[in-house]
C-alpha cells in the first residue's frame, strides 16, 4: 500500500519518532513518499522517497498551477468550501493554504500519477491541513496526527479537518484527552492513541556502568521555551556546589541559543558547559549513554506549548542512563517517579537539583530507576507493536484488507 506522509520539513533532527513511525511501516509492507516544504539534513534510507515542490515562477512550478486548473478544475468548487471553512476559523492557515497552491499543484499531481490512495498530515498544523485540501482536490482519503505543540497551539481549524480525516493518531493520553475538549462528542470516535517508541535494533544495548569521576549531565532538545533550559542552567550551579568537576551538555538548537549563553556566562558556568548544536542520531546516543543523567527540564511555555513523551527518554531508557525529568502530565506517562526515573517541579531549579543530586549519589537509587526505564520501554514503547495499530487504521480509511 501507498501512503503519501505530509510534512513541512523533512528529514527533521528533533523529529526522530517520524523516522521511526516511517520505517515501521515500511517494515510493514507500506510504501511511504514523503512530500514536504522543504527537504532537511540527510538521515534517511534510499528507500524512502523525498519529494520538495519546484521554485517559484520555475518551468515545474508553472506546470503545478496548469495541473490544478486543468487536471482539478472539477473539484474547484469543493476545494473553496473547504478554503472558505479554514478561512472563517484561521485566517492565517487560509491564506498560508494559497501561498502554497503550486505546492497543492505539485503534489495533486504526484499523488495522481502514483496511484496514492491515502494522504496523512504528520503534524496538526500546516501539513494536517496541507493533506486535507489534497483530499479535496484528488479525492484520496486523509488523516493526521498530533504530537506536542500543534495539540495546543493549532486547534482553531481542527474540526474543519477533522470532519474530512479518517481517523486522528494521539501519541500521547494527554493529547487525546485535550482534544477530547476541543472536537467535542461528534468526532471523539476519529480520535486514536498511537505512541511512539524505539526500533528494536535499539533497544539492544543495556549498561549501567557509569564513570564515578567527574558527573557528566545531558540535555536535548530544541532550544526553546517549552525545553526549560534556562531552569536547568540554574539547577546546575546549584549542583556545582557539590560537585565542582560537573559537566552539562546541551545537544539541540533553536532561537533561544543567545538568551541560554547569556545566562551561562552571568551564572559563571562557561567551562562547565557545552552547547553541541545538533548532533548526528547516533552521537546523541553516545553521549546520553556515557552520562550519569539525562535532564529533561520541560515547562509549560506561555502560548501553550508543552512537551509530550520526548523520544530522548526512551532513548535513555534503552541504554540505562537515569533519568531526571520535569512532573508534567505527558513525561509522567513515561516516567513514574521512583521507579523508572525521577520527576522534579516543573520550572523550579532547586527541585530539579535536588533530584539530579540523588542520582549522582545514590548509585542503587540510579540503578534502580534505569531498570524501571527499560521495563517501561518494553511495555509500551515498542515502535513495531504501536505501529501495528497505525497499520491497522491506514487499511481501515482505504478499504484495504487487514
Amino acid at each position: 500500500m501507498r501512503i503519501a506522509y505530509i510534512f513541512e520539513e523533512f528529514p527533521c533532527p528533533s523529529e526522530t519518532s517520524a523516522l521511526r513511525e516511517i520505517e515501521c511501516l515500511r517494515r510493514r509492507g507500506f510504501e511511504i513518499v514523503v512530500l514536504c516544504a522543504r527537504r532537511g539534513d540527510d538521515g534517511v534510507g534510499s528507500q524512502v522517497r523525498i519529494l520538495t515542490p519546484a521554485k517559484r515562477l520555475s518551468r515545474r512550478w508553472l506546470r503545478a498551477l496548469g495541473h490544478l486548473l486543468i487536471r482539478r478544475r472539477k473539484r474547484v468548487l469543493g476545494f473553496a468550501a473547504f478554503w472558505l471553512w479554514i478561512a472563517i476559523r484561521s485566517p492565517r492557515r487560509a491564506a498560508r493554504i494559497l501561498v502554497d497552491l503550486y505546492a497543492l499543484g505539485e503534489f495533486s499531481r504526484v499523488i495522481e500519477a502514483e496511484g496514492i490512495r491515502h494522504v496523512h498530515g504528520y503534524w496538526l498544523g500546516w501539513p494536517a491541513h496541507m493533506a486535507a485540501a489534497l483530499s479535496v482536490l484528488t479525492g484520496a482519503s486523509m488523516s493526521m496526527s498530533g504530537h506536542a505543540r500543534d495539540i495546543f497551539t493549532e486547534t482553531a481549524s481542527l474540526g474543519v479537518l477533522a470532519r474530512r480525516a479518517k481517523f486522528i493518531a494521539i501519541c500521547t493520553e494527554q493529547g487525546l484527552h485535550h482534544l477530547d475538549a476541543a472536537l467535542g462528542p461528534k468526532r471523539l470516535s476519529k480520535l486514536r492513541l498511537v505512541r511512539h517508541g524505539l526500533l528494536p535494533e535499539e533497544k539492544t544495548v543495556f549498561e549501567m556502568a557509569r564513570p564515578l569521576a567527574s558527573p557528566h549531565i545531558v540535555a536535548v532538545g530544541r532550544l526553546v521555551e517549552k525545553k526549560g533550559f534556562d531552569v536547568l542552567l540554574h539547577a546546575f550551579r546549584r549542583i556545582k556546589a557539590q560537585h565542582d568537576g560537573a559537566r552539562l551538555s546541551i545537544i539541540g538548537d533553536g532561537p533561544q541559543k543567545g538568551t541560554l549563553k547569556a545566562l551561562m556566562h552571568q551564572l559563571g558556568l562557561g567551562e562547565s558547559v557545552g552547547f553541541t548544536g545538533w548532533l548526528p542520531n547516533n552521537e546523541v546516543q553516545a553521549s546520553i549513554r556515557n552520562a550519569r543523567v539525562l535532564a529533561v527540564p520541560s515547562i509549560i511555555a506561555a502560548d501553550g506549548d508543552r512537551d509530550g513523551v520526548p523520544n530522548v527518554i526512551l532513548e535513555a531508557f534503552a541504554c540505562g542512563t537515569p533519568v531526571v525529568a520535569s512532573r508534567l502530565p505527558g513525561i509522567s506517562e513515561a516516567i513514574e517517579h521512583e521507579s523508572s526515573g525521577l520527576l522534579a517541579t516543573s520550572g523550579d531549579p532547586s527541585d530539579l537539583a535536588e533530584a539530579i543530586r540523588r542520582v549522582l549519589d545514590d548509585c542503587r537509587l540510579a540503578e534502580r530507576v534505569a531498570w524501571g526505564g527499560r521495563r517501561a520501554l518494553e511495555e509500551r514503547f515498542d515502535a513495531m507493536v504501536n505501529s501495528e495499530e497505525l497499520a491497522t487504521l491506514f487499511k481501515e480509511a482505504t478499504g484495504h484488507p487487514c
